[in-house]
């Protein structure tokens, strides 16, 4: 408690001169009487309310504020008086009430309120309300608040920018920081869309872009010269800062663009690295914006941390191409030296031809190459080795006139290399080209390269490159000395031809015949005027299923009664009487190499003379059964895909429509579900039979997971399974007790249902199917055997082939893919088993699958 002492203010005057103190300061005090209805205000409140202090006494809150019954400052008016009454009953203070703003929204009035009980104001007491008004502190809280969001952001900013530069400093690709700046930068910027463009001559190619808004591919190139926001900050090298959709309109076409992707606002920014213009980036906001200072110094920042690095890149990039071309000089000049000695080894002129069109192409990195040699006459050039597309192709020129529109006609014409670096030039000066060789349609660069020895020219070489070339004057060199070696090459190789011609005689000629005929790997025979054989190779023999020594004197039509000998004959007889060979003619049909199964051959006819007169006629035979059970393959694949994929996939489809439209049906909704989880599965199985027969095609065989396994358990597993897909049909399974072996239980799960589901649908259905296993030694056997139809004695050759199917009546009336047979038996060779089938009228048809214990 204070003391008075002598001189000083006793306790009365102090606590009036605290209360005047008050009374006079910032915070708005008024006292009520007990009815709540002002005694006095001091001059900040009256400030507060806007009347002076006078004009309140007698008045109550609600009648200073002229509240109407709606006025929503009611609730904060009533919640204050109630607070007032409840001090004025307890007699105890209220401190520190906040009040909701005055009306809600109003920073001006948002308010904390004191209540103390005055007990000497009138007879039954007043109340003092002590009220701060809480405006300024909230600004001041705000603007501190706004304070620590810009340092945060700034510090986000900052650290992003570290990263980015960071991330930059490790990047040595174009495309890498195209991607590093468009993610980071976009996200970081709040921004819907973003991209980089890179300059390339008068074009912003897009090299990264991102975003909700971004249609890659749309505008994959952009024309400096357009009127687009990147184009123009490349030409003025000064940022674009589009705030809104109205200062879109600056870019008409960009604007309809803009409004496409709902962006609302934009920056482009050029990218400037060393003094030169490196591309532009740009982003894209959902929302108008006005970029603040801070974000456009962070933004500029990271376009010159970009450009920095982009520009590093194309220094990285220029050291890269420059140490490549050194390589590719350094391993040019290394296959140079490789055609020279494979040059060195060639004898004849073929042997020349071909090292020049393959050796020389990969020498010089051409996509193709064709050679052709002049003829004796000097009038025509003849085809002689192609690579590439030409390989292909060179049927189309076999034979070349010099006159011809073309640049190795033109190249002999001439006796100098004709060079072509671009495909506008070649299409310009040789525009008859591609009706000769298509394949040059796709060229860009051409080389034509006379064959000379002194002023003589032997043929001609032509390069081709799928890329524009600059024939430097370092790569003219290397070309031309490779031209010059297989010319000289080719005229060692003609001297020693005619010196082989001179020394060599019938004799020798014999026995090459005889080595061809031994060691050719295509089937060669001589046939005589009578159509009679006179000789075949080894390989022809082979082919045919018989000892070379039976075909002596025989007729084809002797030997092979199943082919089309009417046919073969007329043809022999016609090359024998006009003298002009039958080339690549297809002929199909049966001999003994394999009773029974259909072969087919591509065999080529042409006469044999000896001095001008025609003594006989020469074959060739390649067979071609493989490739053409390769295309039965795939239309059998294609049809499966079209047919037994398509109707599942069709009931999917249907199903799931309709569980859209029974979506208030549970029971409809289930049974649908079921149809298409049993349709899915459908699929599922058809395509892993697909997978195993393109496995055994392959030559891969069928991919085992062995475990022990017992197989009495698997068999009665399987024998109840097919049981419950084939209602009423009885399946008996019985066997030894402990079978156990090391296999795959899944596939021989498969075997054996395979086995099983054939049984049940080729046999009566009041028929029972049993199945059977037992061990032999070090062997396991299991048996399936049904009372149905014996198999047809034709079929059974055949029976396990793919796609055999539909060749049989099945009881329940279903077909397959026709490959479970063939899968079935290479999944019991993958086990190192077999799998045999034993079916004779009046005997049940047994399957056997054998297979070892481990």
């Amino acid at each position: 408690m204070l003391a008075a002492e002598p001189g000083s203010l006793n306790v009365r005057d102090l606590k009036n001169a605290l209360v005047d103190a008050l009374w006079s300061g910032p915070a708005g005090i008024a006292v009520f009487d007990a009815d709540l209805r002002f005694v006095g205000v001091n001059d900040a409140l009256a400030a507060m309310n806007g009347l002076p202090p006078e004009a309140h006494v007698g008045r109550s809150l609600a009648e200073i504020l002229r509240l109407l019954p709606d006025d929503p400052r009611r609730a904060a008016v009533e919640r204050s008086e109630a607070i007032a009454r409840a001090v004025l009953a307890s007699g105890r203070p209220r401190r520190n009430v906040p009040l909701e703003p005055v009306p809600p929204g109003d920073r001006a009035r948002g308010w904390i309120c004191s209540y103390f009980p005055l007990p000497d104001v009138g007879a039954r007491g007043g109340v003092c309300v002590l009220i701060t008004d809480m405006s300024d502190a909230r600004d001041r809280q705000e603007q501190t608040e706004r304070a620590r969001e810009r340092a945060e952001e700034s510090a986000r900013r900052l650290k992003l920018l570290q990263e980015v530069t960071a991330g930059l400093s490790r990047a040595d690709t174009a495309e890498a920081i195209a991607q590093l700046v468009v993610d980071r930068v976009r996200v970081a910027a709040g921004a819907s869309a973003g991209s980089l463009r890179l300059l390339e001559g008068d074009e912003l190619v897009l090299a990264e872009e991102s975003g909700a808004h971004a249609v890659r591919g749309r505008f994959p190139r952009i024309s400096t010269r357009d009127s687009y926001p990147v184009s123009e900050v490349v030409r003025r090298r000064e940022p674009i800062w589009l705030g809104n959709v109205e200062e879109f309109q600056r870019f008409p076409a960009f604007a309809e663009t803009a409004a496409q992707l709902g962006v609302r606002a934009g920056v482009a920014m050029p990218l400037v690295g060393h003094g030169y213009v490196l591309g532009a980036l740009s982003l894209g906001f959902a929302e108008p914006r006005a970029f603040g200072q801070d974000e456009r110094d962070f933004l500029l920042a990271v376009a010159e941390q970009c450009a920095q690095a982009l520009g590093r890149a194309q220094l990285l990039e220029a050291e890269r191409t420059q140490r490549r071309r050194a390589l590719q000089a350094r391993d040019r000049l290394a296959r140079l030296q490789a055609v020279t000695a494979a040059l060195s080894r060639a004898s004849t002129s073929s042997d020349v031809a071909r090292v020049l069109v393959m050796q020389a192409k990969e020498a010089l990195g051409a996509s193709s190459s064709v050679a052709y040699l002049l003829d004796a006459a000097g009038v025509r050039l003849q085809f002689a080795a192609a690579v590439g597309g030409a390989e292909a192709e060179h049927g189309r020129a076999r034979l070349v006139p010099l006159d011809a529109p073309l640049p190795g006609a033109e190249a002999v014409r001439r006796g100098e290399p004709i060079w072509v670096e671009g495909a506008a030039q070649l299409s310009a000066q040789f525009p008859e080209l591609p009706r000769w060789a298509p394949h040059t349609a796709r060229m860009h660069a051409l080389v034509a390269l006379p064959l000379k020895v002194g002023d003589r020219v032997l043929g001609v070489v032509n390069f081709g490159f799928d890329e524009p070339r600059v024939f430097d004057g370092e790569e003219r060199e290397l070309i031309l000395a490779a031209a010059q070696q297989c010319a000289q090459a080719l005229e060692r190789a003609r001297l020693l031809d005619a010196e082989r011609q001179a020394r060599v005689g019938e004799e020798r000629a014999r026995a090459t015949l005889d080595a061809i005929f031994d060691y050719a790997p295509m089937g060669i025979g001589l046939i005589d005027r009578e159509l009679r054989f006179v000789r075949v190779n080894p390989s022809l023999a082979e082919i045919n299923g018989l000892p070379a020594a039976a075909h002596a004197g025989r007729t084809p039509r002797e030997l092979m009664p199943d082919l089309p000998n009417d046919e073969v004959e007329a043809a022999f007889r016609e090359v024998l009487s006009s003298g002009q060979p039958k080339l690549d003619v297809e002929l199909s049909g049966e001999t003994p190499a394999a009773p029974g199964r259909l072969r087919h051959w591509v065999e080529s006819w042409y006469p044999v003379r000896v001095e001008d007169e025609i003594f006989g006629l020469g074959v060739l035979v390649r067979e071609i059964t493989a490739e053409r059970e390769a295309a039965e393959f795939q239309r059998n694949v294609l049809g499966i895909v079209g047919h037994d994929l398509r109707n599942p996939l069709s009931a999917i489809t249907t199903s799931a429509r309709l569980v859209v439209r029974q979506a208030g049906d549970p029971a409809a909704v289930t049974r649908l579900g079921e149809r298409i989880a049993g349709n899915a599965e459908r699929m599922q199985r058809i395509i892993a039979v697909l997978v195993d027969y393109a496995r055994v095609r392959a030559g891969t065989g069928i991919p085992l997971r062995r475990q022990p396994s017992d197989l009495g358990a698997l068999c009665r597993s399987v024998a109840e399974e097919c049981e419950a897909s084939h209602p009423g049909r009885h399946v008996r399974a019985s066997g030894a007790p402990e079978v156990h072996g090391e296999w795959d239980p899944d596939r021989l799960c498969q075997i054996i249902a395979n086995l099983l589901s054939n049984a049940l649908d080729y046999s009566p259905l009041d028929s029972t199917v049993d199945v059977s296993w037992r061990a032999a030694g070090e062997r396991a056997i299991v048996q399936v055997a049904n009372d149905g139809a014996p198999i047809p004695p034709a079929l059974l050759p055949t029976l396990f082939d793919p796609f055999r199917r539909g060749e049989r009546d099945r009881a329940g009336g279903k077909d397959g893919l026709g490959l479970g047979l063939f899968i079935a038996r290479a999944i019991a060779t993958a086990h190192g088993g077999t799998l045999e089938v034993r079916s004779a009228p009046g005997e049940r048809t047994v399957f056997t699958l054998t297979m070892p214990l481990r």
